[in-house]
């Protein structure tokens, strides 16, 4: 018996020791890269087209509190928050001069100066309707969400008939030998 101790003794240290079987070092997984402004306004722009929605970019500023009040006001306040989740896909965008987001806002068409934070706004596919820089939307001093308001409320797009989109879904699906699917929703 005292051979086996003897002989187990030093294999029982090795571990210890960092001698002996040793695991492979795992590699952390390398996180996938954060997705540009340019693929989110894809996104947006996609996800618009599909749900009769727009797309409201908001063309941001480091510099200043004004950036940072309109984000809070977007989000925030309830009629606005409410009248954004249901009827527009929002992107944030650097628009600060010398920005990557800079050649985006060239591409759709936008002049964003030296005047942000901003607000822009495309149907689902992907034509300008409206960019107006946050100054539009000063009342007493600050920022009035009710002037905002009015403003997006004039942009949303118009509700589609349900009529009309059963029948042209009853005759895409014959074409194609598929079936409907009826979802009754509503934007709360």
């Amino acid at each position: 018996m005292s051979i086996t101790v003897r002989f187990l003794a030093p294999l029982l240290l090795l571990p210890t020791l960092g001698l002996g079987a040793q695991t492979p070092e795992k590699k952390p997984a390398q996180e996938p890269a954060p997705p540009t402004t340019a693929e989110l306004y894809k996104l947006a722009k996609d996800k618009a087209a599909h749900d009769n929605k727009r797309v409201l970019v908001m063309w941001t500023s480091a510099e200043g509190t004004t950036t940072k009040t309109l984000g809070e006001m977007l989000t925030q306040h309830r009629k606005l928050a409410t009248l954004i989740r249901s009827e527009f896909v929002m992107v944030r965008a650097d628009g600060d001069k010398g920005s990557k987001d800079r050649s985006l806002a060239k591409r759709l068409g936008v002049k964003v100066g030296q005047d942000l934070p901003a607000l822009s706004v495309f149907d689902g596919e992907g034509k300008l309707l409206a960019h107006q820089p946050a100054s539009a939307w000063v009342g007493d001093g600050k920022l009035d969400p009710q002037l905002l308001s009015t403003t997006l409320e004039r942009l949303k797009p118009k509700p589609l008939d349900a009529e009309l989109v059963l029948k042209d879904a009853l005759a895409t699906s014959v074409e194609g030998g598929k079936r409907v699917l009826v979802h009754l929703g509503a934007p709360w």
